[in-house]
């Protein structure tokens, strides 16, 4: 479900609501062995609200929650030899979905049509994130994912869209832009107790 209102000619919102159903399983047709379960139903908001500053210039806040789900290999309890790590990585039946927060404020300048400054800082905060970890139980260097505490990413970034137009030499120039995007990214990781993850 989704919304877009304008409240005024100086302030817009769009918001909505996903509901997203999840049943995997994994199990094993030869044994009859039933592997990895995983049923959850995920209730995903988010909001995005725009303030016309002027003209030229927007100031947007955004808010949405996602949803990072195990994928086969890492459920599935087999090894597999990975040569830039010299060692093998196993899955773990028992992981858990991470859910993640997201938000992100930026500021919009927009010079002339199809042309765009932006300045922004966006923060996720993520419950459960997938590691990779380190399986002791192994006579050789095997790795295994579990699921950790939390996970925090903070993070700039920096938007330009400029249009080649200003080059006078033939007319090709006037149909063609160039776009650029730098980010700076921190990010931490809390560990459960005793938790082997290789950091």
């Amino acid at each position: 479900l989704m919304a877009n209102q304008s409240f005024g000619p100086k302030f817009k919102a769009l918001y909505g609501l996903r509901v997203e159903e999840f049943d995997l399983t994994v199990d094993n047709q030869k044994t009859l062995q039933a592997i990895s379960s995983i049923n959850e139903t995920a209730i995903l908001p988010s909001a995005n609200l725009t303030f016309t500053l002027s003209p030229k210039t927007n100031l947007r806040f955004g808010y949405f929650s996602s949803v990072n789900r195990p994928e086969f290999r890492e459920l599935a309890p087999f090894s597999f030899f990975v040569f830039d790590k010299n060692a093998e990585i196993r899955g773990e039946s028992n992981l858990e979905i991470a859910h993640l927060n997201n938000m992100d404020v930026r500021y919009e300048f927009y010079p002339d049509g199809g042309q765009l400054i932006s300045v922004g800082a966006f923060y996720k905060h993520i419950v459960d994130p997938i590691e990779l970890s380190l399986d002791v139980t192994q006579p050789f260097t095997t790795f295994t994912y579990q699921n950790e505490k939390s996970a925090n990413i903070f993070g700039l970034e920096f938007e330009l869209k400029k249009k080649l137009d200003f080059i006078h030499v033939g007319s090709i120039f006037n149909r063609m832009a160039v776009y650029g995007n730098v980010s700076l990214i921190k990010s931490t990781l809390q560990f459960n107790e005793g938790s082997l993850a290789k950091n």
